[in-house]
């Protein structure tokens, strides 16, 4: 029985042949004896066939063989009859023509996640293992899409793989992109992959939440558990009812922060750029209005020069670019934009 549940295939397919056969004689048996008028004797024939077989399927299972035939054959004979034997011997065999070609759920469900080593996969993941690693943390995914879009089945298989273990918020579009894929493994690999995500976050998000109300008064458990909603949030694999319920969360959670420790300017910048998410415009420049802008991390100028210019505040906006920003602070092409405005 236990190499049977390993292997997926049954096993003593010949021994439960020929017992089929052997039941399937004997139950014709029993219809001539019914259809000769001889009731009596043919159901007394019929419970000799179903103590026989009911012995040997308990010798099969007390040998700790696979029993799945013989249980099958035994329940549908002593129900059916000649009807069930029959059908069993179809069974075995159309189950020994599909065994051949077919492969068993272990092996299905392996090559929904291959592992790295495999010799089809390996160039496709180093080469977007190398993309993973660009300058500024920063990924790009267009050859993702190519692969999605052009590559092979086994290339695709490894590119899902690659965006399961290696997931940032920026692969969500892609993983998206494969949900909508022509193959149906593809697009179970991807259904998968979305569900094992989640499933990570959500756990890891309940951990937190536990360990900070063990903690009310730790500002470092808040800290862990508002940027978890944050990343929960921002990881592309919420549905948008989700996602908007996720931000609130993390706004109020930066927020019990801050009332423990209003010197976290990291915080103070999270909950301006949730507003901006949340297309809270008005909030998010009021927020970002609270404090002067030294105090305020590079990224947050810019989230708050976006809220203003969704507001359509241009002269506040120039101003605000006026002031310098430290080389390096920000991307090259962000840094770009704020010249831009503040040259103006």
């Amino acid at each position: 029985m236990q190499s049977a549940n390993v292997s997926g295939r049954f096993e003593n397919k010949w021994q439960s042949g020929a017992m089929a056969l052997f039941a399937l004689a004997v139950s014709c048996v029993v219809a001539g004896l019914f259809w000769d008028g001889a009731a009596v004797r043919a159901i007394a024939v019929h419970l000799g066939l179903c103590g026989v077989l009911g012995a040997w399927w308990r010798w099969i299972v007390e040998g700790g063989r696979d029993a799945r035939l013989p249980s099958m054959l035994v329940v549908a004979t002593a129900i059916t009859g000649p009807f069930g034997a029959a059908g069993m011997l179809v069974t075995m065999v159309l189950g020994e023509i599909f065994s051949r070609t077919s492969i068993t759920f272990e092996e299905w469900y392996e090559s929904l996640f291959p592992t790295e080593e495999t010799n089809e996969g390996r160039g496709i993941l180093g080469l977007v293992k190398g993309i993973n690693a660009l300058a500024d943390g920063q990924t790009n995914v267009l050859p993702l899409n190519d692969i999605l879009s052009f590559g092979s089945f086994a290339q695709k298989q490894a590119a899902v793989t690659l965006i399961t273990k290696y997931y940032k918020p920026s692969f969500a579009p892609v993983l998206k992109t494969a949900l909508a894929d022509e193959s149906n493994a593809i697009r179970v690999q991807a259904a998968t992959a979305m569900a094992k995500i989640e499933a990570e976050f959500l756990s890891k998000m309940m951990a937190l939440s536990r360990e900070a109300d063990k903690r009310p008064g730790d500002a470092a458990a808040l800290r862990a558990l508002a940027a978890h909603y944050d990343d929960y949030a921002f990881s592309g694999v919420l549905d948008p009812k989700r996602e908007v319920e996720t931000r609130g969360l993390a706004v109020e959670t930066y927020r019990k922060l801050l009332a423990l420790d209003a010197s976290d300017a990291n915080a103070r910048s999270a909950v301006g750029r949730l507003f901006v998410r949340q297309r809270k415009y008005e909030d998010a420049a009021d927020w970002y209005a609270r404090y002067p802008v030294a105090e305020w991390p590079a990224a947050a100028r810019l989230w708050h020069m976006e809220s203003l210019f969704a507001l359509g505040r241009y002269a506040e906006l120039r101003a605000l670019a006026v002031e310098p920003l430290a080389e390096g602070a920000v991307a090259p092409n962000a840094a770009q934009a704020v010249a831009l405005w503040g040259a103006v």
